[in-house]
Order: structure tokens, then sequence, then C-alpha cells
């Protein structure tokens, strides 16, 4: 005829132990590996604020150097080329404000190059 009542309770319930057991441990394997991704993706922009920390202070020999995470990287080559430009100005000079390429899809009237 079947399975009886209780047989297909214990099987019901061995189902809803391995959907858990499943389910917590996919929660706790994401959890770890976004833990580790983060991290290698924040430790080049920790160096990155270091160092820009100790340029800040007075270095007198300024070389931001940052591998690991495209970003960081670009961020670094951004910052090596504004003390560059920056290494014949002094450092009290008053500061111009940036404003958007009048080519940028998002220029406004208030900010932009063309003005």
């Amino acid at each position: 005829m079947g399975a009886t009542y209780d047989a297909t309770i214990a099987d019901t319930n061995n189902l809803h132990r391995r959907v858990l057991i499943i389910g917590v441990f996919s929660v706790g394997a994401a959890t770890v590996l976004g833990w580790l991704l983060a991290a290698f993706a924040v430790r080049p922009l920790k160096r990155l604020a270091e160092q820009t920390r100790e340029i800040d202070a007075g270095d007198e020999a300024p070389d931001v150097e940052v591998r690991g995470a495209t970003e960081a990287v670009e961020i670094a080559d951004a910052v090596n080329g504004m003390l560059q430009a920056q290494s014949g100005k002094s450092r009290t000079a008053p500061r111009r404000r940036w404003r958007r390429p009048a080519t940028s899809p998002r220029c406004r009237r208030t900010n932009c190059a063309r003005r």
C-alpha cells in the first residue's frame, strides 16, 4: 500500500534537517569567502591611505606604490602624477577648484570648464 505515516514524517524531518545543514553551510562559506575578497580589495586602499598620510606629514621623498586591485593602482598612479605636478609649487598655495571637463556628460553650468 505505501509507507506508513510515521515513516513519511521521519523522511520529511530528515529532509528538513539536510536543507537546514546545507543552508547554514552555504551561508557560512559565503561569509568567509566575502570576508576574504573584501580583505583583498581593501588592503591596497589602506596602504595608499597610509602613504598619503606620510606625504602629508612632510616626507621628503614621496613615492606612492600600491599593488593589488586595479582601482587602487590607478588611484596610486593618479596620486603620483599629482605629486609630480605639485613638486614645483608651494604646499601652502591656494587650491584651485576642480571643474568637470566640458565634454563630460554630467557637466553642469556651475561646475564646467566651459564657463
